[in-house]
Formats: C-alpha cells, structure tokens, sequence
C-alpha cells in the first residue's frame, strides 16, 4: 500500500500573498490552482508583499506568466518591464555560456554546464522563466587551472583575488570545490567546479563516466549534460546545503520531475544513501510534495515514509521560507540545522572539524600570507569564528 500523502493542511497557515505565491510557482498550474488564483486576486491582497516574496524565491516571472494583465496596472508595468530586462540578461549569458564551451573544447577541455541557462532552457523551455546570476560549469579536476587561465585571455579575473599556493590550497580542500571568475562587460560570473558538492558528489571522476555523458541541445548547439537522474540528485542536495532558501530551486526539481516520468527513482534513491544522503534527499523531496503538489510515484512515497527526521525538518522550516516576517536564521541555527540533516556522527565530526580547522576563503583573500606564515591563518579563522559567533549572540540578547 502507498504511503499517505503529506498536505498542505498539515503546515502552518499561510498567508494569502504565500499561497498565492505557491499556486503560481509552476509552469501549468493545476484546475483547482487555476481556481484558487482566481479566488485570491478576488481578495484584498498586499502586492508589495507578495512582490518582495516572490523576488525572494525567484518566482516573478512565473507570477507574471500566470497573472499578467489580471495584475494592477502599476504592479504589471513593474513585472513586464523587469521581464525584458531578464530576457535580454539571459540572452547574454546564454550566448557567452555558449562561447565559453565552444573556446574550452578548442582546448580539450571538456565542460558540463548545469543550473543557469541551460536549466532554463531545458526544464522552462524559456530563458527568460528562469532567475539566475552567475554560469556554473562542471570540469575534471586536472583541468580547472588551465580553464582559469583561458578565461582570463577573455577578459575574466579571480572573483576572490588569491596567490598562487592559496589557490592550490583551496583545489585541495575538502570544504571548496570551485573557483568565481568574473568580468565587468558584460557583468558575468562564472564558477569553474571540479565537483558538483564538496561532500555528496554526484558526478565520476572515471574517464569512461566523462566520455560518455549524454548532451542537450542548448541554443541550437549540443553540449554535454547530466543524465535526468543526475540532474535531479545535484539539484536537491545543491538545495538542501543552501536550506531550500529559494522556492525556484525547489520548483526546479519539480518540473523536472514532471517532465521526466522515466526518472530512474531506484538509482536516484541509492546514490543518495550510499552517500548518507538520503536525507538531504528526503528533504527536498517533501517540501516538494506539500507546497508545489508534485505526484512522486508510490515508490518514492514509501521510501519518502521512513524518512521521518527529513520531514521534521522540512515541516520546521517553511515558516521561515513563506513568512518574510520570520528572520532567517543565524550562524547557529543553521549550524544545528545542517547537524540535523546529516545522518552519521562521523559525517557532523568531520564538518565540525573542517569548520574549526580549515581556513576558508574569508581567511585566504582577507590575508595574504607568504608561505612560511601560513600556519597563522588558523589562529586567524578562529579569531574570526570567535567574533562572529559572539556578535551573532550579541545581537540575540
């Protein structure tokens, strides 16, 4: 017997801006959607309110796709005027995407892109439905520094300025796994990633997995892609490491799921646990079900059943996700959080000492250390966390 699905009703009361919001967080809302949106533009609605919710999530072109000219005149104008300006950014970014691909593979260098553009071409169908800021691409390992030094004949320069044996510290780390790149005409960042996640990777370092990826066709040229099962998996624990804090992440997953009956849910599910991560699977997946109604087959259902703390955490969390009331939480909770979603008590030591002893890039590009003192930038990271963490107690009290 399938699992019982989770609702809407079991969650705190949403606000009428919030469901709203939710109603039109997908590409083809449903009737009983249709029929709610209907209902809720009929009532006194706060518009600034929901325009800052929505801009929050990425979600302003979605509502301005479903409610167009059911909008107020002064609130459309806004929306349609900030939907070309998004159309023509993406255009830009989808063409220099294009030109990036096209200049590494004149070099061998073979790159996945995934998330940006190539997201919202292949799970909208349209550039323009989608809100994103920065191309992130996918390379091996042994390639990253030469990619760097291409970009840079492009007009490209470190977003985070750092000399030569702080950048190869940062390769080598556990808690990093790209390097930012940025140029000013056009403003464009680009993220160069030797893994999809720095703990639950979902990409093969194997040669034999990188000569045979599948490719999507992207604005009228093929480039190399994620398999859709791969594609859900990075998605959803790229969003669970960042607490689901934009609903368009999750509205990602979900067409994509919708668009994809075929997914390959017993492959998706194992890679996940084999990994501990099944959790942070878990986690998605039942925001997923209660706020956007996706049909997760029963499979998944009774899988998503057994996975109780990942829906406690997940109930836990959409009031700060849906009331722009609710502060986001601070560097403590967060911390608890991220315990929370791990599985293992090796898992939370691990992150725990990576957290105390590993300097990161707020130490590394705050302090340029020659090599004989780079021992100090330890004691510096603890300094830091020491401020951080009494400033944020500070302010609680």
């Amino acid at each position: 017997m399938a699992a019982r699905k989770t609702s809407l009703a079991e969650y705190p009361a949403l606000s009428l801006e919030a469901e709203l919001l939710l109603c039109c967080a997908c590409l083809q809302p449903t009737a009983d959607q249709r029929d709610r949106i209907a209902q809720l533009l009929a009532r006194d609605l706060d518009w600034i309110s929901l325009l800052e919710l929505a801009a929050v999530h990425g979600l302003r072109p979605l509502v301005f796709l479903h409610l167009g000219e059911r909008l107020p005149k002064l609130i459309y104008a806004e929306l349609w005027s900030q939907q070309q300006l998004l159309r023509r950014r993406n255009k830009i970014m989808a063409a220099e995407l294009i030109a990036i691909l096209q200049f590494l593979d004149e070099h061998d260098i073979p790159a996945i892109p995934y998330k940006g553009p190539v997201l919202a071409a292949r799970v909208y169908g349209d550039l323009a439905l989608r809100v994103y800021g920065d191309l992130d691409l996918l390379l091996r390992p042994g390639d990253i520094l030469q990619a760097k030094a291409l970009l840079e004949t492009r007009g490209y320069q470190p977003h985070y300025p750092m000399a030569p044996a702080v950048e190869a510290g940062l390769a080598n780390s556990r808690m990093h796994y790209h390097l930012a790149l940025k140029r000013d005409q056009p403003a464009i960042l680009v993220e160069l990633h030797w893994k999809t996640d720095a703990e639950f990777p979902v990409e093969s370092s194997d040669t034999c997995w990188w000569s045979n990826l599948p490719t999507a066709r992207f604005e009228g040229q093929d480039v190399k892609a994620f398999s859709p099962s791969e594609l859900l998996l990075v998605l959803c624990l790229h969003g669970s490491k960042h607490f689901w804090a934009s609903l368009g992440w999750l509205v990602d997953v979900a067409e994509l799921i919708r668009q994809q009956p075929t997914l390959d849910w017993a492959w998706i599910i194992a890679r996940a646990e084999s990994q501990n991560a099944g959790r942070r699977l878990a986690y998605g997946l039942h925001l997923m079900e209660v706020l956007l109604r996706v049909e997760l087959p029963d499979v998944v259902r009774s899988w998503l059943a057994t996975q109780i703390e990942a829906k406690r955490i997940a109930l836990a969390s959409i009031p700060g996700l849906l009331d722009p009331d609710t502060p986001m939480p601070g560097a403590f909770k967060r911390m608890k959080l991220n315990f929370a979603l791990y599985e293992t008590g090796r898992q939370r030591l691990i992150h725990a000492t990576d957290v105390v002893l590993m300097p990161g890039l707020v130490e590394w590009t705050g302090w340029s250390l020659p090599g004989p003192l780079s021992a100090l930038y330890l004691p510096l990271r603890w300094a830091r966390l020491a401020w951080k963490y009494a400033s944020a107690s500070f302010r609680r009290n």
